[in-house]
């Protein structure tokens, strides 16, 4: 498996990792919060936090979506126009029977 570095990956990846963090230190301040704070209640470490605010595009998805949606973010994408998640889903448990 390829290791992701910043030069390996599109720019308008690394563009949107970097703003989505910035959304996310901004709202949590917003909101009161510490970094630890919003760290323990998405089930993550505070560094992997830090990262996750800096944009950094190592983070794992899930730990992305774990802090969106502790901070109500995560709705936004399941918004999406065009996007039907529910029938993406019903359709994702179709191909397993």
């Amino acid at each position: 498996m390829r290791e992701i570095t910043p030069e390996s990956l599109p720019r308008p990846v690394l563009e949107f990792t970097y703003a989505t963090g910035i959304l996310i230190a901004d709202i949590r301040k917003r909101k009161g919060m510490t970094q630890k704070e919003l760290a323990e209640v998405s089930g993550i470490g505070r560094n992997t936090l830090v990262e996750i605010e800096k944009g950094s595009p190592k983070v794992q998805m899930a730990h992305w979506l774990s802090v969106l949606y502790q901070l109500d973010l995560l709705r936004f994408i399941s918004s999406w126009p065009g996007l039907e998640l529910a029938q993406l889903l019903d359709k994702k448990g179709q191909k397993k029977a």
